[in-house]
């Protein structure tokens, strides 16, 4: 099964197209100064995007292992679990931790916008029924790897809150 993480960049004020143009160029950088890939707007999974709804204020994102997937299948990947891409075994030698750690970098980098408010991130969510859980940004990776402690290494499917 795939694994999906998608989310929302909540800012503190509506902004223009020509601001959200400049916002999805700066968030693509940093998605990459931290080694992620990242959809925005039109590029973003459309079975998620049609379940929601979207202000002036909201900046609606997907991230993924790199440029080429659609999936965080490496990044989220539990430390143990076998991965199994195109008929290949893949282990790319990064803990969960380190991968966790370039997550919590990019959105501590998010929260430091002016305009920020909080970050919403749906891991694996494919229904309605899920738990939600709130962290200040510092502690997403420990958060993240409690939650695998918990699931025995598998990814939850739950909503995290992320505040400054």
């Amino acid at each position: 099964m795939s694994i999906k993480v998608l989310g929302v960049f909540k800012l503190n004020s509506k902004i223009t197209v020509e601001q959200d143009i400049e916002m999805a160029f700066w968030m693509t950088q940093e998605a990459i100064n931290n080694k992620i890939g990242i959809n925005l707007g039109g590029n973003i999974f459309s079975g998620w995007l049609s379940k929601n709804n979207f202000d002036r204020d909201e900046m609606p994102y997907e991230i993924t292992d790199d440029p080429l997937d659609v999936n965080v299948d490496l990044l989220f990947v539990g430390d143990g679990k076998r991965l199994i891409i195109s008929d290949q075994v893949v282990n790319t030698g990064e803990s969960l931790l380190s991968r966790m750690n370039r997550v919590q970098n990019f959105l501590e980098k998010l929260l430091q916008h002016p305009l920020a408010e909080k970050v919403i991130l749906d891991i694996n969510i494919e229904d309605d029924e899920f738990e939600t859980l709130e962290c200040k940004v510092q502690n997403f990776s420990d958060t993240m790897i409690d939650l695998y402690k918990k699931e025995e290494n598998w990814t939850s499917d739950i909503r995290l809150v992320i505040t400054k």
